[in-house]
């Protein structure tokens, strides 16, 4: 009874030990996530200092940026990335320019007044935001449609095994999905014959 108790024992002590490594490990995670806002704040300090206008044209073109950066709830980001992707192709012309003119406080007062300067980020921000938008539909859409082809091939494997063999290869569902994919493929086929009667019929 004693031996069995013990392997009982040091089995428990093994599961608490690596429930207090997991949980160390997810408060470090944990810090060094808080510590991150922190360290991009001391880089950009300085460069904010140094490369003021650089700073200002990107600082309200990734505007959009920021936004869904805050407001997106799911830990993966795709929104944040999605549109900070296009924004920064459209802030790439306004950050050009201002090195262009002379990178100076008069070429950013230049640029501040300039309608095209924020009609290129915004406008790319939005083009990422429909992109993020669209692209779970066709996702979607592709899906189902590979998921119904294969679903119609193996149904139709399945008939030829039911008719070829009999009942005893298919279990009760396949056979209830082999009548559901017939009665499917009859009422398509319906479908298409009344519709070919409609067409033939004469105009008035």
């Amino acid at each position: 009874m004693s031996e069995d108790v013990k392997p009982d024992a040091a089995e428990a002590a093994e599961n608490g030990k690596k429930a207090e490594g997991a949980q160390r490990r997810g408060q470090k995670r944990a810090g060094s996530g808080k510590k991150q806002p922190l360290i991009v704040a001391l880089i950009c300090l300085p460069l904010a200092l140094v490369l003021w206008p650089s700073f200002a044209i990107l600082a309200i073109s990734l505007s959009p940026t920021i936004l869904a950066y805050f407001s997106e709830r799911s830990q993966q980001k795709y929104l944040t990335y999605t549109i900070g992707m296009m924004n920064l192709c459209g802030s790439l012309p306004g950050l050009a320019a201002v090195w262009g003119l002379g990178h100076s406080h008069k070429a950013l007062m230049f640029l501040l007044g300039d309608n095209l300067t924020w009609m290129l980020p915004f406008a790319f921000a939005g083009t990422g935001w429909l992109i993020y938008m669209l692209s779970s539909s066709v996702v979607a859409f592709y899906h189902r449609g590979t998921t119904r082809n294969r679903l119609e091939g193996l149904a139709e494997k399945q008939r030829e095994l039911y008719e070829a063999w009999g009942p005893e290869v298919v279990t009760e569902q396949a056979q209830a999905y082999i009548q559901m994919y017939a009665d499917q493929e009859q009422a398509e086929q319906a479908v298409a014959s009344g519709a070919e009667d409609i067409e033939a019929q004469p105009a008035g």
